[in-house]
């Protein structure tokens, strides 16, 4: 356990969520690139990943 998840405890905060990207490369990416990028990431967030999961996957298949 590390010290953000003592500190969420501590606190009573809900856990919260960061997603990085390397400007080098996402910047130059086309949008459709980026948009599938950011979604792709968001699934790794499991509240996210269940709430959205049909959703997201429809949109997905759409665009690929």
């Amino acid at each position: 356990m590390g010290w953000a998840k003592i500190w969420q405890g501590v606190l009573n905060l809900p856990p919260s969520y960061t997603i990085e990207v390397i400007s080098e490369i996402f910047d130059r990416m086309p949008p459709e690139d980026k948009e599938r990028t950011l979604i792709h990431e968001l699934m790794h967030i499991p509240a996210v990943s269940q709430a959205v999961f049909v959703h997201t996957k429809a949109l997905l298949n759409e665009k690929m």
